[in-house]
């Protein structure tokens, strides 16, 4: 689960043990100066967090607006940036992530209005912003992939859940 405002990744067992966190390491230090925790691996206001099969941790840093990647083991890996103005600062802006059965990484963009889509290895594959019955998003924020591959959005904008069908 992300703890947003202390910056941080905490990890749980099914059972709900504490098992270790991803922490930017928030001290006095850092507050007092406005540290910008914008370093590889410090998250600057956390919020969708995704998990992939082989126990890597993704991570919408939203503020940093970039996508952090880290192993099963909490270290850093890679940091994916959001392109464009997706996660500008608006309302709403509570980006969240998903995972797809091939490992590609979908991310809400709230002020973008849209969803996009990343390969495993970071790279933009395609984004959308428009569902099959013609409905634009307004401001999407949870995003899951359902079991028959299409992806569904809530779009806290319109009150309600939107089947975007797939990214082609």
């Amino acid at each position: 689960m992300t703890d947003t405002g202390n910056k941080r990744v905490s990890i749980f067992s099914p059972n709900g043990t504490f098992v270790r966190e991803i922490s930017s390491g928030v001290t006095p230090d850092k507050t007092a100066a406005q540290y910008p925790y914008n370093a590889q691996g410090e998250m600057n206001e956390p919020v969708g967090v995704a998990v992939g099969s082989d126990g890597s941790v993704y991570v919408a840093d939203s503020l940093n607006k970039r996508i952090q990647k880290f192993d099963g083991q909490g270290k850093f890996v890679a940091a994916w940036p959001i392109p464009g103005t997706g996660w500008d600062s608006g309302p709403y802006l509570e980006p969240f992530l998903a995972l797809d059965g091939k490992g590609n990484v979908y991310a809400s963009e709230p002020t973008g209005a849209k969803v996009i889509e990343f390969t495993p290895a970071g790279q933009v594959a395609g984004e959308k912003q428009i569902s099959p019955s013609k409905v634009t998003l307004k401001n999407p924020t949870g995003v899951t992939i359902g079991s028959d591959g299409n992806i569904y959005v809530v779009d806290t904008g319109a009150h309600g859940v939107v089947n975007m069908g797939t990214i082609p």
